[in-house]
């Protein structure tokens, strides 16, 4: 995307987080917000922000550990904001699976390939994960290897997952 901000890019008259919170935020008590810049036109929206903790963004793991700092919830549900298409009922069938396997996080499965975000997550994860980008680690896979995690069947679905990785996708739309 040319190092533009994916969550302020326009795909069908609104930004893509927008898009994100209208399909989130009624599945949640609250909503953070992790971004290093742009600040004036996310705090516009009905959300909490908050920045890296680490210098130099070290990717989507530094912004989950972010959140996590400042939640105060035991579980968190992390989203991407370039995926406007989530679930509706997203949070309530990834927290059926990790309550009942007793997981650190759980994240979907498309039917063909494991989506590492979104994830539901507990808190308590939060000092592995400090250790691990404090190690030098910054693989969403790689973390979620040292962790009891498990995917969620959303084959019924896959169409949920597709993300923005290209402008021209903002034109083409992504229902397909």
């Amino acid at each position: 995307m040319g190092m533009r901000d994916k969550g302020l890019l326009v795909w069908r008259g609104k930004t893509l987080i927008e898009h994100t919170l209208k399909r989130i935020a009624p599945q949640l008590d609250a909503v953070i917000i992790n971004c290093n810049r742009n600040q004036q036109q996310y705090r516009k929206l009905p959300a909490t922000l908050c920045e890296d903790l680490m210098p130099d963004y070290q990717g989507p793991l530094a912004g989950i550990q972010a959140a996590l700092t400042i939640s105060n919830t035991r579980l968190n549900l992390v989203c991407a904001c370039d995926t406007p298409q989530l679930p509706m009922d997203l949070l309530s069938r990834l927290l059926e699976t990790l309550q009942s396997s007793h997981a650190d996080l759980c994240y979907p499965w498309d039917g063909n390939r494991e989506q590492y975000l979104p994830v539901l997550l507990r808190s308590t994860v939060l000092p592995g994960l400090t250790a691990y980008l404090n190690q030098g680690g910054r693989s969403i896979n790689g973390w979620y290897g040292q962790l009891n995690a498990v995917s969620v069947d959303f084959s019924d679905c896959p169409e949920a997952f597709r993300n923005f990785n290209h402008s021209s996708e903002l034109v083409e739309g992504l229902d397909k």
